[in-house]
């Protein structure tokens, strides 16, 4: 069986309209594959509500003028348009009547009337009914998704009822970029704008839902088919007499913390994991904050240091595994103050420019 390894997902940002995420390591073209998948997907399907017709007293067609209304119909359906709302995933449709006499300045709060709504955006402006006047009808809200034409088929055409295209989208945009790793994979990364009625995470989710049911029906059509499968990336390690190449650019680790490995001639992935936490506290600069930072960054690979195995301090003679199999001392130009194990107090050594320049 062929086994692709499994990337994981990071958020770089997100608050409660936009998020960017980065999702890797993936194989070579996998990038755009996801990336077009699911951009296509959050556009099209996510669910939402919006407003789909409305009937007004007073107005025949949209470009009617209503008595004693600052606004003309056409200006009170783009307004209509541009309401946010949220439902919950039972809600279909709902009538909502309207009344408001004059004077006064009629907002999106008029439609939070019903417990099943919620207008995310109530301050939004509808109309001005001036003094004496009134302004009355019903307005329609539905659930769909994508986008629904005015007068769509199947649907009922009654004198006064003026329908409005809807976008039930909640996505306002989504693009993605694919970036090349020095490890010569691809790393996508996702940025999706929502209007506030989901988070950004939960629009992939539901979006990722959505493919793998689709993908679900259509994998059904066989059931003998050649198989790739997606593994944790410790479980390629082990399967693998090879040993982990890939630099350590590639977990990402702040400056400080990436030249203290560099300058202790820790290259790869393969040579830091082979390394226990009391050994990578003995290269100089190199303090507790800089190994959780270097734990926590392997773990999102699903790798971790010698000692979490359990296999113990290694004395430097060599460690081999049923995987890989590593050998040797580190060596280098600290390899001195190493062996002598002085102690480093990381408060002392917090400008790591200062502390380098005697070095070189």
């Amino acid at each position: 069986m062929l086994l692709l390894s499994r990337p994981v997902i990071e958020t770089l940002e997100e608050n409660d309209t936009r998020g960017r995420f980065l999702i890797g390591p993936l194989e070579r073209g996998f990038g755009h594959t996801l990336g077009n998948s699911l951009r296509r997907t959050l556009l099209s399907s996510i669910p939402g509500a919006a407003v789909t017709q409305i009937q007004l007293d007073g107005a025949i067609h949209e470009f009617s003028v209503v008595e004693g209304v600052t606004e003309d119909v056409s200006d009170i359906v783009l307004n209509l348009k541009d309401l946010v709302l949220k439902v919950p995933e039972d809600f279909e449709e709902l009538e909502i009547e309207i009344e408001e006499h004059g004077p006064t300045d009629i907002t999106g709060s008029i439609f939070a009337q019903s417990p099943d709504i919620e207008v995310i955006n109530p301050e939004l402006h509808i109309a001005t009914v001036n003094s004496g006047c009134v302004l009355s009808g019903f307005v329609t809200i539905s659930r769909g998704r994508g986008y629904r034409q005015a007068g769509h088929a199947g649907s009922e055409s009654t004198e006064g009822v003026i329908p409005i295209d809807a976008i039930f989208s909640p996505i306002r945009r989504v693009t993605f970029v694919v970036e090349e790793t020095s490890g010569g994979n691809d790393q996508l990364i996702l940025d999706v704008t929502t209007d506030r009625t989901l988070t950004p995470s939960d629009a992939i989710a539901s979006a990722a839902s959505t493919l793998i049911s689709l993908l679900g029906v259509i994998e059904a059509i066989s059931e003998e088919y050649p198989q790739v499968q997606v593994e944790h990336m410790a479980a390629l390690v082990a399967a693998s007499s090879e040993p982990d190449n890939r630099p350590i650019e590639e977990l990402r680790l702040s400056e400080r913390a990436q030249n203290c490995l560099r300058r202790a001639q820790i290259n790869t992935i393969g040579e830091l994991a082979s390394q226990t936490p009391k050994q990578l506290l003995k290269i100089t600069n190199f303090g507790e904050k800089s190994l959780r930072e270097v734990k926590e960054a392997m773990a999102r690979y699903d790798l971790s240091l010698v000692e979490d195995f359990g296999v113990g301090d290694l004395s430097g003679d060599g460690y081999s595994s049923s995987s890989e199999e590593y050998s040797g001392e580190v060596s280098g130009s600290y390899s001195s103050e190493v062996a002598s194990g002085t102690d480093f107090d990381e408060s002392e050594l917090d400008d790591e420019d200062a502390f380098f320049a005697g070095k070189d």
